[in-house]
């Protein structure tokens, strides 16, 4: 889910946040874990290096929420999916350092090992990838065999860094990952998928399992030196790290203090936690066992405080997007320009995209905003700049040119919110295998409205047109006045928000919204009441 192009801007933010950032937060993390909770200078520098980590199994689903401007998004889902890996390397070799009871050796373990695993997890990930690539672009494996050959190689992937070097695994298969994402020779959509599914099941098991071996004895005793080590590490340590790291940098302040107030630890640091916890208990170190309550308190707590703070802050600072209710129009035709003119002069974000140059400069010498592309090209969101956007209309004359751009766009709209006009031989056509359920979007408007039937009703006179309903002049009302001949196609209400009729759940219109309709000639040409 890493992509090179969301570099183009915080790239160097990036860069110092997990380098210049990392170091700031673990040595202020071990400061307060010190003074807070009295543990040995030892057992607080790791624990200030557990709790570097930001968790993006927690950060990607808030960030989802808070719907940021792009390049801050980026910024923050960079920053937690690389700072695992270096914060755990980091924290084994603190344990390094520490296991052989030399405060010295703390530092020089953490230094001299550092460049070792990031060698080996590069080596590794970077070999994992290209054997990947290699057998599938060779076809060398069959389809069905292509999610268990990546887990297999994820595997011995982590397993070989983790032989290698303790814990560089991690930083392997985090490399890998994103060598797969940034490659063009083979395509990873399923593979992301099978990953997203298996992300949900491990995580949700593993939380329960470390949970689980919680006393809640040791989490009673630690409630205020958690207490205080979590509000030093929300009000101080944070955001000093974030003000260290972007010095120099363009970042408007804004921007600075959203990233002070998004920082929640997630799975990797209880993970880490349990197993560190557990070597030095068996290694006899007294207050190891301070370490797992300590972190599951802090995690639990950055969690509830960033999740309800941070869309506060991030809409007080004016840099949360609104819930995305923008259409796309795949088509710049004469009657999807007709549609795109009635949803703006209702109020509607519209943004037309075609591959015919003609119909896009049509649309912008009529006021719309009309983008030239490839519906199939790989950096097609990118290209068309989809933020704002929440809804995807494939309208062009091609069925299966349809069914591939709804496909190809459920990649970036929730699946419900991709449509495509009714096929040419209708129902038959649904029916048939030639246009699967899963393989289209969902039908618009209504059964039998195709590219032609809308076209031929346009040619004889129908307009598409707007009309606003109220308390007197209902949706009762206008379907008297307009009779079955005229097909609503959206509704528009408050803040411009759409709802598109389509025939398996059409929405049910109410007073205070727009009916964008085609209408037959004879009541296109009568005025509203």
């Amino acid at each position: 889910s890493l992509q090179l192009g969301e570099l183009r801007e915080g790239g160097r933010v990036v860069w110092r946040l997990v380098t210049v950032g990392a170091v700031v937060s673990w040595l202020g993390g071990a400061v307060v874990a010190r003074w807070a909770s009295g543990l040995t200078t030892e057992l607080a520098v790791l624990l200030g290096a557990v709790l570097v980590v930001t968790g993006p199994t927690v950060l990607v689903p808030l960030l989802r929420q808070l719907r940021l401007r792009p390049n801050l998004a980026s910024i923050l889902k960079w920053e937690g999916i690389l700072i695992d890996p270096l914060g755990v390397i980091l924290a084994v070799l603190v344990l390094e350092g520490i296991v052989e009871e030399s405060r010295h050796a703390v530092g020089t373990a953490a230094m001299t090992g550092l460049g070792a695993s990031l060698a080996i997890g590069i080596l590794l990930g970077a070999a994992g990838a290209g054997f990947l690539v290699a057998v599938v672009a060779r076809h060398r494996i069959p389809d069905f065999l292509h999610n268990p050959v990546v887990l297999a190689t994820v595997g011995t992937v982590l397993a070989a860094g983790n032989m290698a070097r303790a814990e560089s695994g991690l930083l392997a298969v985090t490399v890998m990952g994103m060598a797969l994402a940034w490659q063009r020779k083979i395509p990873i959509q399923g593979i992301l998928e099978f990953k997203e599914s298996l992300r949900t099941l491990f995580i949700s098991t593993l939380f329960i399992v470390l949970a689980a071996r919680i006393d809640l004895s040791e989490l009673a005793s630690q409630v205020r030196p958690s207490l205080w080590l979590l509000a030093a590490l929300v009000l101080v340590v944070r955001p000093l790290s974030v003000l260290v790291a972007t010095i120099g940098t363009k970042l408007a302040w804004r921007e600075r203090a959203l990233l002070m107030l998004v920082a929640p630890r997630g799975i990797v640091a209880a993970a880490v936690a349990s197993v560190l916890a557990l070597r030095l208990t068996d290694a006899g170190f007294p207050g190891a066992d301070a370490l797992v309550p300590l972190s599951f308190s802090v995690i639990g707590g950055t969690i509830l405080v960033y999740s309800i703070t941070a869309p506060i802050a991030a809409r007080v600072l004016g840099l949360s997007g609104s819930e995305p209710e923008g259409v796309l129009l795949l088509g710049a035709h004469g009657w999807a320009r007709s549609i795109a003119r009635a949803l703006v002069d209702a109020g509607a974000s519209v943004r037309l995209a075609d591959r015919n140059y003609t119909n896009v400069r049509t649309a912008r010498m009529d006021g719309l905003e009309a983008r030239y592309c490839d519906f199939l090209d790989e950096r097609i969101a990118e290209r068309l700049d989809l933020e704002g956007i929440g809804k995807c209309l494939a309208l062009t004359p091609n069925d299966q040119a349809n069914a591939l751009a709804a496909l190809h766009f459920s990649r970036f709209f929730d699946r419900s919110q991709v449509y495509q006009l009714a096929p040419e031989g209708g129902r038959a056509a649904l029916a048939s295998a030639e246009l699967p359920r899963d393989l289209r979007g969902r039908i618009l408007f209504a059964d039998g409205l195709t590219f032609s039937e809308i076209t031929r009703r346009v040619a004889r006179g129908a307009i598409v047109k707007a009309t606003p309903l109220s308390e007197e002049f209902d949706w009762t009302a206008y379907t008297e006045r307009y009779g079955p001949d005229a097909v609503p196609m959206f509704l528009v209400g408050q803040q411009g928000r759409v709802q598109v009729f389509a025939t398996d759940h059409p929405p049910r219109p109410t007073a205070g919204q727009t009916v964008v309709a085609l209408v037959p000639p004879d009541d296109s040409r009568r005025s509203d009441t």
